[in-house]
């Protein structure tokens, strides 16, 4: 089978989850069918990357986002009132060329990664798929209640934008997918499929690293400009840090991930590291005894706190990470909402060992048995024979 996958990034280097999630589809599916790949990029790409991702893609089309195109779109979004992260990514130009390019490699099967993305897929005739990742406009909602009052008119409109588009752009698509139960619960969207995200557990060896010295008390890793990274490292360091300290005055934290916001650096000293982007994160992983994702806002899935237990590392997090992972308080990993919350069961952690191992044991045992992505790309291959099957019966 022929699938032409269209991303609004290229979904190469991993430093973000919506091409963490693109790169392992495609990677997975190129098994099983050729996989064209047409992305969208705002930055030149590499051409080491690009070389990458064509052992996987029969075919590679780029087209870039130039910034005065970005304007011209977001200000048409003022009159056809399509939310405002749609209009970003479409254009009348670039959708004629994937028009051309579907019809020059007349694929079986379009595939749409977010919803962003969905405007240049829903009027083919072929079989098409949308992957909405997770629901965009509950972490909307979510960020309309916390971010500041400068912001909160552009995010109502922007919210009631995507929550009218997320349910109306599902009756151009033959299937759709989502990452979380708790996402499809809020889409309120019954034929929605699951198709959770994984770890690469060959790469997340924590064997390969078990003999490194533990440098790190607290670890958190993601992108460090992302909004809700930004207030949840905030949280950790300005309020649920000082209360571990109170018990561990020397206590060491490492942030590590791309581009950390310019707020953070009155936060270096040196109990605390900020590393930008790393080339191998797993060592962050294994140099530190906790995990800390105190996220407040967002949806979907965190990947991170799948990589933390796949290197057998315990996790401290939010009721919201800990429904994406469908994971089992107490058993998988804690569960904290409030400062001290968070302070007490952090302190436990870094104190008693036998708690520790034992957290970050069964924590590994989930990611191993259910969020492998060798067994997320057979979840994901299966969801897509059974479709085209269905349309050949019918």
């Amino acid at each position: 089978m022929k699938i032409f996958y269209i991303t609004p990034r290229f979904p190469y280097p991993i430093d973000k989850g919506d091409k963490l999630r693109a790169f392992h589809q495609i990677r997975l599916l190129s098994k099983y069918h050729d996989v064209i790949l047409f992305s969208l990029n705002e930055e030149d790409v590499n051409q080491k990357d690009l070389l990458y991702l064509e052992t996987f893609c029969t075919k590679v089309y780029l087209k870039k986002l130039g910034k005065l195109d970005i304007i011209k779109n977001l200000t048409n979004s003022i009159f056809d009132k399509l939310p405002f992260q749609v209009s970003y990514f479409f254009s009348e130009k670039i959708k004629n060329e994937i028009q051309k390019s579907v019809d020059k490699e007349n694929p079986d099967l379009i595939f749409c990664q977010l919803i962003r993305t969905s405007e240049y897929g829903k009027d083919f005739r072929q079989l098409k798929i949308l992957d909405y990742v997770d629901a965009l406009s509950k972490g909307l909602e979510r960020r309309v209640k916390v971010d500041n009052l400068f912001l909160k008119p552009i995010l109502k409109v922007e919210y009631n934008r995507v929550k009218r588009y997320e349910i109306e752009i599902a009756k151009n698509f033959d299937q759709q997918l989502i990452i979380s139960q708790q996402d499809k619960t809020s889409l309120q969207n019954e034929n929605l499929i699951v198709i959770p995200n994984g770890v690469d557990l060959d790469y997340f060896n924590w064997e390969k690293f078990k003999n490194v010295n533990k440098e790190f008390d607290i670890l958190f890793t993601g992108n460090l400009s992302y909004l809700p990274n930004v207030k949840a490292i905030k949280f950790l360091i300005e309020e649920i840090l000082p209360l571990v300290k109170k018990v561990i005055p020397n206590v060491k934290v490492a942030l590590v991930g791309a581009s950390p916001a310019k707020e953070f650096l009155k936060y270096r000293n040196e109990n605390i590291i900020i590393t930008g982007w790393v080339e191998d994160i797993r060592e962050y992983y294994a140099k530190s005894k906790v995990f800390v994702a105190p996220m407040q806002i967002g949806s979907g899935m965190q990947n991170k706190i799948l990589e933390a237990m796949a290197m057998k590392l315990p996790a401290v997090t939010s009721e919201l990470v800990r429904k994406g992972l469908n994971a089992q308080e107490h058993k998988h990993l804690a569960v904290a909402e409030s400062a001290v919350d968070y302070s007490k069961k952090i302190i436990e952690l870094l104190s008693n060992s036998e708690k520790n191992n034992s957290l970050a044991e069964k924590g590994f045992s989930l990611v191993n048995e259910s969020y492998s992505w060798e067994k997320i790309g057979n979840l994901l291959n299966e969801s897509i024979c059974k479709l085209v099957e269905n349309a050949k019966k019918s």
